[in-house]
């Protein structure tokens, strides 16, 4: 399984960072899965390995 490196953005402009296994290299796909896990404003990917 794909494994991933992200950096997000909340809703009051702070920066989180974020890792973990995604289902898929689709880049797209990772940020609405990070967005649906966080509610995050804006996601940044990092990396994606695997």
């Amino acid at each position: 399984m794909p494994y991933a490196t992200a950096r997000w953005i909340d809703q009051n402009n702070r920066s989180h960072t974020w890792s973990g296994e995604v289902a898929s290299h689709d880049r797209e796909q990772i940020k609405t899965q990070i967005r649906s896990q966080t509610g995050a404003k804006e996601v940044i990917i990092q990396s994606v390995r695997g």
